[in-house]
């Protein structure tokens, strides 16, 4: 797989579909969580909710910071490993 910009190798492009799935199960992931924050904080603004809800919300947050992360690390992983090679622009 090659465009202008990316060299993939076969194995590399494999990685990559794998990583995609799991970054949609993340997203979705994610995105449920960022609805339940959402739904927390209102909760939790409304002065006849119990501070248990405001511990809740604020558990939520670090969660989607380490699964950024963990996207950021395989995607080293394969540039390390040489399955991706970002081209230098003056190349072209």
């Amino acid at each position: 797989m090659a465009n202008d910009f990316l060299e993939v190798t076969p194995k590399g492009h494999d990685l990559l579909l794998r990583l995609e799935d799991e970054v949609a199960r993340g997203v979705r992931h994610s995105t449920r969580e960022a609805a339940d924050f959402f739904v927390l904080t209102e909760l939790a603004s409304d002065p006849k909710s119990s501070g248990e809800l405001i511990l809740a919300a604020r558990q939520i947050l670090p969660n989607e910071s380490s699964f950024v992360a963990d996207v950021r690390s395989s995607m080293r992983n394969l540039l390390e490993a040489g399955h991706i090679t970002i081209m230098d622009a003056e190349e072209f």
